[in-house]
């Protein structure tokens, strides 16, 4: 039985400028340790690919520094022609409230690849501008409504400079993703909505942050309601749930965290500790 290897590479060479701090796995124990220590190799080439790539076009004068896991799974192998076809499934995250899993990634290892940023279709280097591309659309986003949009726009060329290629696999469902997220505009709003919110909570010459805040649950309605509820915004509300209870603990919004238990029942249990904490007497 061939020993269960995963690769490891966790790099932190910072910069100024720099948006991206990436850590990348890649498990590939059903291959032979040739191919495990090839893929190896490509390790640091990924990590300095994104990591030093200048995104300020597409941050728009945001500063904006995130922290990325990639897992990569290879699956196995396939011939096509001389070249070696890698097939593999990926997970991104941002250990927050963003969360990709790719389940369909054809890839080669070409020699001559030198991870450099261009519009030449490569199975690699699209494949980690889209997602770059992708997270930085839903980070925007968070900053004002819709920022977004041109984030979304470079993923979309990607995705049609990548179906055109020789590896078209996946990318067919990589459009339909910037679909789903792009167009679904009650949750892009409620991405921008929840830190108007906040913001306000603390912000000692908004005296009354009750009215945004009730219009914050309206929006969050919207969405259940009409069933614009999908994986994307659940990954952001379980994240951003507790971190808006816990701002109205902070500010002592008894009121507040009452409505938010009443409208999401769901998160039910850590809303009312919160409250229990606040209302029961000082010893």
């Amino acid at each position: 039985m061939k020993k269960h290897i995963i690769f490891l590479a966790i790099f932190t060479i910072l910069s100024f400028s720099q948006t991206f701090r990436l850590s990348i796995t890649i498990e590939a124990a059903r291959l032979p340790e040739s191919e495990q220590a090839r893929l190896m190799q490509i390790i640091p080439k990924i990590q300095n690919y994104v990591e030093t790539y200048s995104w300020t076009e597409i941050v728009q004068a945001q500063d904006i520094e995130m922290e990325l896991d990639l897992n990569i799974f290879v699956q196995s192998i396939s011939e096509s022609g001389t070249e070696k076809v890698y097939h593999a499934q990926a997970m991104w995250t941002n250990h927050f409230d963003q969360k990709y899993f790719d389940k369909n990634w054809a890839f080669s290892l070409d020699d001559n690849n030198t991870f450099i940023h261009s519009v030449i279709p490569n199975p690699v280097n699209d494949f980690l501008d889209f997602y770059a591309y992708l997270f930085l659309a839903g980070e925007l986003d968070t900053y004002e409504y819709r920022l977004g949009n041109s984030a979304f726009a470079k993923a979309e060329e990607v995705c049609n400079r990548a179906a055109s290629s020789n590896f078209r696999t996946g990318w067919k469902s990589r459009l339909e993703r910037i679909f789903n997220i792009s167009s679904n505009l009650p949750f892009r709003q409620l991405r921008d909505k929840i830190y108007i919110v906040r913001d306000e909570l603390f912000d000692p010459e908004y005296q009354d942050s009750t009215k945004s805040f009730y219009g914050l649950l309206e929006l969050r309605n919207e969405i259940i309601e009409g069933n614009w509820n999908d994986k994307y915004y659940d990954n952001f509300w379980e994240v951003h749930h507790r971190e808006l209870a816990l701002d109205l603990f902070d500010t002592k919004r008894i009121n507040l965290l009452d409505q938010l238990l009443a409208a999401d029942s769901e998160n039910a249990k850590f809303y009312s500790k919160l409250i229990d904490d606040l209302t029961k007497p000082k010893e």
